[in-house]
């Protein structure tokens, strides 16, 4: 996957921590700025690694617009 979200070396990464919500994950880290790399502990099949591998690089992206002061198209604004 490829995000950069600019974190502190202290944040939290969000695509980390979307990874690591998925049941089968037990390891899940950020090894360079554009490298994510996860563990589970049953196979997945390629469409369900796909689709958690895209929904965390989602997240990260979301994350990153948020950080920037703008709303992710398919959130809500506040009133």
């Amino acid at each position: 996957m490829l995000v950069d979200l600019g974190l502190e070396e202290d944040e939290e990464d969000p695509v980390v921590t979307h990874l690591l919500a998925h049941p089968g994950v037990v390891e899940a880290y950020q090894e360079d700025t554009e490298v994510y790399y996860w563990v589970t502990h049953t196979p997945l099949t390629i469409a369900q690694a796909g689709a958690h591998a895209l929904a965390a690089l989602l997240t990260g992206h979301r994350a990153a617009l948020r950080r920037a002061g703008l709303q992710p198209p398919d959130e809500p604004t506040s009133t």
